[in-house]
């Protein structure tokens, strides 16, 4: 039978084939892009929080504490008739260690005498947390170049304040009561090292000096604490030319009843009669 409408070749793999080219051939529509879950800003505010902490506390261990401290010693030491002066003040905010530089101490009334006590340095270990509580603690303290300038008047008072004149209606050990100070003190393991003392006499018209003085003792203060250890009291210094030497052993009585201490002496050329005076 012919083909009245010419003649057309139907393939029918070839068009699955081009219908197949044509599927392809489309444009693909972009996928959109998946959203991501946002961040947590938490580990950020943390550490920004933490830094800022840690450069805070550097800060005031470096700066502020040293003000204070300088500041609850003079108004201490003013209390009790004296004025402070410090050169320089620095704390370590890590080992709580505070290092004093060229500390004079006046009578308060009377700034233009010769100080009274010197010292080139004192190191402390401190216990920060007693000044808070308005008291001063140590776990040790070491007083370099100590220069202390005592003077017996004619009148047989001291340049010293009222508080610490002996009445001669009292003992001489009542002179300084600390339990009556107005601040509370613990100094443990103190170290004194190459200090001097010069005594004039001005109602004897004489003068006594202590020179090459080392002093360990190994706790003073008003109230009750306990440091971990304790240092071994000694004493040596060349008294108006006598050498003297104290050395002992601290043993602590149980029940945390005090400390028994044993005492070896040792002294040379040393004339008693001028101090019965005293």
């Amino acid at each position: 039978m012919s083909d009245h409408f010419g003649s057309i070749s139907i393939d029918s793999h070839a068009s699955q084939k081009t219908g197949e080219n044509s599927r392809t051939a489309l444009p693909q529509r972009p996928r959109p892009p998946k959203k991501r879950a946002p961040q947590s800003k938490k580990p950020l505010f943390f550490a920004l929080t933490l830094s800022l902490l840690i450069g805070g506390y550097f800060l005031a261990g470096m700066y502020l504490a040293p003000v204070l401290t300088q500041k609850y010693l003079t108004s201490s030491l003013k209390k009790i008739g004296f004025t402070l002066q410090v050169d320089t003040i620095q704390l370590n905010p890590f080992n709580y260690q505070l290092s004093l530089k060229n500390i004079t101490i006046f009578l308060a009334d009377d700034l233009e005498s010769p100080p009274l006590l010197y010292a080139d340095s004192i190191f402390v270990d401190l216990d920060l947390t007693s000044i808070l509580r308005n008291g001063f603690v140590c776990d040790s303290l070491l007083v370099n170049g100590l220069l202390l300038d005592l003077i017996r008047k004619k009148d047989r008072t001291y340049n010293l304040p009222e508080r610490f004149q002996l009445n001669k209606k009292e003992h001489p050990e009542k002179i300084i009561d600390f339990a009556k100070l107005p601040f509370l003190f613990s100094l443990n393991n103190i170290n004194i090292k190459d200090s001097r003392i010069l005594f004039k006499d001005l109602a004897a018209g004489k003068t006594h000096t202590v020179e090459q003085l080392n002093l360990a003792i190994p706790s003073f203060s008003n109230f009750s604490f306990q440091s971990n250890t304790y240092i071994k009291p000694h004493f040596s210094a060349i008294i108006n030319g006598s050498p003297i030497q104290l050395s002992g052993e601290a043993v602590q009585i149980a029940e945390n009843q005090g400390f028994q201490t044993s005492l070896s002496c040792t002294i040379q050329s040393l004339q008693l009669a001028p101090y019965f005076a005293y």
